[in-house]
């Protein structure tokens, strides 16, 4: 499904990060999963480009409005594009597309990893979960500093609301002074945890090598496949950074992409 969009506001969640709220031109309400992403096509001096974000809808889930969650990359184009944008934007998005979605059968013990904006997939899900029959679910969130801690106030107290849910807040260049903090990477609270593949279930979005080093702790620990649901972020940089980093199959796939909006 494809949908016009225009920017109704932009709000700073930390000096690295924006949220941004779309709107669709026509009124139109969304229609997906909780912790899917859409497809933006954006345009500036350059041309058209594409970026994809998950949604991180707190407030209104499925009404007429698209919030995402964008980090800063030095040089890169959307960074450009978007730290300095201001409410009229328009931008084209299609989906909804992934796979990052709670699973048909609930599980005893749900786990949610991410780090930095990996974590907007997992708002909507949290408002999702409010009416749902989990035992456990527990959000690993990894930030260099307190600083990136986005959407602190919103997840301190939905923690506090909700016995079911544990927030664990992994810093890896400061130390821990909270009850929910720990020093170091997901991965390490990961392994300190030592989950069962038993009646578990594993989402995890964020930075490449924290989704890679995940899963493959995880396999090790004879976690199948259906149990361990992944999505990496990958931050695009300029077109000559980007091209160097990408497979042929990449490039063909990126290509086939613009030439529908060309």
């Amino acid at each position: 499904m494809m949908l016009q969009l225009k920017l109704k506001r932009v709000r700073q969640l930390c000096e690295s990060t924006r949220e941004l709220r779309f709107e669709t031109s026509d009124g139109t309400n969304l229609d997906y999963e909780a912790g899917q992403f859409y497809r933006f096509s954006f345009e500036d001096n350059e041309g058209l480009f594409q970026r994809s974000y998950s949604l991180g809808n707190l407030d209104d889930l499925y009404g007429p409005y698209l919030d995402i969650v964008v980090s800063k990359v030095e040089g890169g184009r959307a960074t450009q594009l978007l730290f300095n944008a201001e409410p009229g934007l328009k931008a084209t998005v299609t989906g909804p597309h992934g796979r990052l979605v709670l699973p048909a059968h609930k599980p005893r013990h749900l786990f949610l990893v991410a780090t930095s904006v990996g974590v907007a997939p997992y708002l909507p899900i949290l408002q999702k979960l409010k009416n749902e029959a989990y035992e456990r679910v527990d959000l690993f969130f990894g930030v260099r500093n307190r600083e990136e801690f986005i959407y602190r106030e919103f997840l301190i107290k939905y923690a506090e609301n909700h016995p079911f849910f544990n927030l664990k807040l992994c810093i890896s260049r400061e130390d821990a002074k909270e009850e929910y903090e720990h020093r170091g990477y997901v991965t390490d609270l990961l392994k300190k945890e030592d989950p069962s593949p038993e009646g578990t279930i594993f989402l995890v979005c964020g930075n490449p090598k924290m989704v890679e080093d995940v899963w493959s702790y995880l396999t090790s620990k004879k976690f199948g496949g259906p149990q361990v649901i992944t999505e990496k972020y990958v931050f695009a940089r300029d077109k000559t950074v980007a091209s160097t980093k990408l497979t042929e199959a990449q490039k063909k796939l990126i290509e086939e992409e613009l030439q529908k909006y060309s």
